[in-house]
């Protein structure tokens, strides 16, 4: 896993929309030295087990 996310990150990413959330969690992934989809997956995953996204929502996002 290339970045756990902290309680204070959740909660910052729990007052974006979505998108915002989805594309600041990417962003944090790449800093955080993320080199596989696997990385990204655990790191959605987080925000999805929050009920910050849904699995379809990653979906969408990451196909546009």
């Amino acid at each position: 896993m290339a970045a756990e996310l902290d309680r204070d990150t959740i909660e910052r990413y729990r007052s974006l929309s979505a998108r915002d959330a989805f594309e600041q969690a990417k962003s944090a992934g790449y800093r955080a030295g993320a080199v596989s989809s696997d990385d990204f997956l655990d790191l959605f995953g987080q925000l999805v087990d929050e009920g910050i996204l849904t699995w379809d929502q990653v979906e969408d996002f990451n196909r546009s």
